[in-house]
């Protein structure tokens, strides 16, 4: 009878740390599997935040443009398409190009036929996987699209009222 007991205090000590034991277990995975989850929805919300951030800037520069004083066209140079903000400061004629290159949105500023280099543009958006422009002379609208490095893809179509799209 003495065995009888000894094993059936030993269940009452073994059952309660199995069910503990399982139950750690089974709440470690379940942490590990929200904490995926949460950084993946970060991530995503992260990634949403830039390239909206990124289109928010573009609409803003191409309003600030909205005028008889600058010229704001598409054109391709050196290969690569650019959405070209043209100004005339004291005689001399500048660009400002927005572009794709290597992955990335680039931005620079030059002097009107100076040689373009599209690596030396300062970075606005990394992990890029598109950036499209096009241009409607006939209705005065530019349009473009960024997609990023999950491939959705954001995009706006500004329209001009003062100056001429070329």
């Amino acid at each position: 009878m003495n065995n009888n007991k000894f094993k059936s205090h030993a269940m009452e000590i073994i059952f309660p740390l199995v069910l503990f034991g399982i139950f750690a277990v089974m709440s470690l995975f379940l942490v590990l599997i929200g904490s995926d989850v949460y950084t993946k929805i970060v991530d995503n919300s992260n990634d949403n935040t830039k390239i909206r951030t990124s289109v928010s800037y573009l609409a803003n520069k191409l309003r600030a443009y909205d005028s008889e004083e600058y010229s704001v066209y598409v054109d391709n140079i050196s290969g690569v398409d650019v959405l070209v903000f043209e100004e005339t400061v004291e005689e001399y004629s500048y660009q400002n190009l927005v572009y794709y290159y290597d992955g990335t949105l680039r931005e620079v500023m030059i002097q009107k036929g100076y040689v373009f280099q599209p690596e030396f543009g300062d970075l606005l958006l990394k992990d890029v996987t598109g950036f499209w422009l096009e241009a409607n002379p006939e209705k005065n609208v530019i349009a473009f699209a960024i997609a990023g490095s999950d491939g959705k893809q954001q995009t706006l179509e500004i329209a001009y009222r003062s100056g001429d799209i070329k």
